[in-house]
């Protein structure tokens, strides 16, 4: 029988036969080696396992912008820039059509103004879809017969190629958005079994355009509230912990809880309001101010400096205090948190189930035409 040199630990011995596997994996400079995370056993399964589930929507982002740059390049240059261009012009229309049309679409059909938006961007998207596919066809069908069969050009080719990667990554730009709330409704355990997003590139760089495209669309003048609509609309899993974190953090519901406070800013005593102790703690708790800007409740500057903190929050808490008194005398209101669905949606902290209840959308919607009107 072979005999081998062992170590264990120490000492060195001879054995007979091969050396058992170590206890612990082995490190290199105190970390983990190729056994795992030290528990002795070997998790490539695990490991991989982990890997496609993180990993992918990245994939998918790879194999969609392969598959739509080789149809470009199939299709060619014509073909491929219409292609591209008609999705240019629907969301333009889209966009246009939504603040235009919105109210003239939700009185048309009895919905809520704040429906009529989407509405109307969706009728205005399809339109022009829909017109600008009939013009490719007519433009494709001259070139056909301009070519009179003969192969396209490497030039003809690689352009549509391009052409097709660009077209590729609206629509990955599309599919990642969605992942993202997808992402939200399973961490938020609205809906079981959803694979978990994890880091993905391509789900990032979709939240930094909505993002973006957000804030342009609304504006500078929107301020904090346009900020975290932003915030939110980007980044929804995020946004939606966050905000159930910090509506459950021990400043927050002392502030909430605070009757003076809210006493003083009902009736426009505001600086009064600033300087209860509540309110003061959250003010030089710093963990608290980056939370916040984290969500777009304030910005970063502020989170870095108590008295701009203090400064941002007076100006919102001024130009909030005339409605906060008149939600409070709102029957419509007071009947609202009377109701038992609302006030078991409120305890339970669900918030996307109370977004969507009825009576809450009437509220809501009655609360935003009566701000436009």
């Amino acid at each position: 029988m072979r005999a081998s040199i062992c170590r264990s630990g120490g000492s060195v011995s001879l054995r007979a036969g091969a050396c058992p596997l170590p206890d612990r994996p082995p490190t290199l400079g105190g970390r983990p080696g190729a056994w795992g995370r030290g528990t002795g056993t070997i998790k490539r399964r695990g490991r991989m396992t982990e890997f496609v589930g993180v990993m992918w929507l990245n994939v998918i982002a790879l194999l969609l912008l392969g598959f739509f740059a080789g149809v470009g390049a199939l299709r060619g240059a014509l073909a491929s820039g219409m292609s591209l261009l008609s999705l240019a012009v629907a969301y333009g229309t889209g966009i246009w059509a939504a603040p235009a049309y919105g109210d003239r679409v939700a009185e048309a059909v009895g919905a809520p103004s704040w429906l009529g938006f989407p509405l109307a961007g969706s009728l205005g998207f399809l339109g022009a879809l829909i017109a600008m596919g009939i013009l490719s066809r007519v433009l494709r069908r001259r070139e056909k017969r301009r070519r009179r069969g003969l192969p396209r050009a490497p030039g003809d080719r690689f352009i549509g190629g391009v052409f097709g990667m660009v077209r590729g990554s609206l629509v990955v730009l599309l599919l990642s958005y969605l992942a993202l709330w997808i992402d939200a409704l399973g961490s938020t355990g609205t809906v079981e079994g959803l694979p978990e997003l994890g880091d993905s590139v391509a789900a990032d760089v979709a939240a930094a355009v909505v993002e973006a495209g957000v804030a342009v669309a609304i504006g500078q003048e929107a301020g904090s509230a346009g900020r975290a609509l932003a915030r939110m609309l980007s980044r929804p899993a995020d946004s939606i912990q966050g905000l159930q974190n910090l509506m459950a953090h021990p400043g927050i519901e002392e502030l909430r809880a605070d009757r003076a406070f809210w006493t003083y800013v009902e009736v426009g005593a505001v600086e009064v309001a600033m300087n209860q102790t509540s309110f003061l703690r959250i003010v030089h708790d710093e963990s608290l101010r980056g939370n916040m800007a984290a969500l777009g409740l304030v910005s970063s500057e502020s989170a870095a400096d108590p008295q701009r903190f203090r400064a941002e929050v007076g100006d919102v808490l001024r130009e909030v205090a005339p409605r906060i008194k008149g939600l409070r005398d709102d029957p419509a209101i007071q009947a609202l948190m009377e109701d038992p669905e609302v006030v078991a949606l409120v305890n339970s902290g669900d918030h996307l189930a109370l977004m969507s209840h009825p009576r809450f959308l009437a509220v809501v919607s009655r609360i935003l035409e009566n701000d436009g009107s």
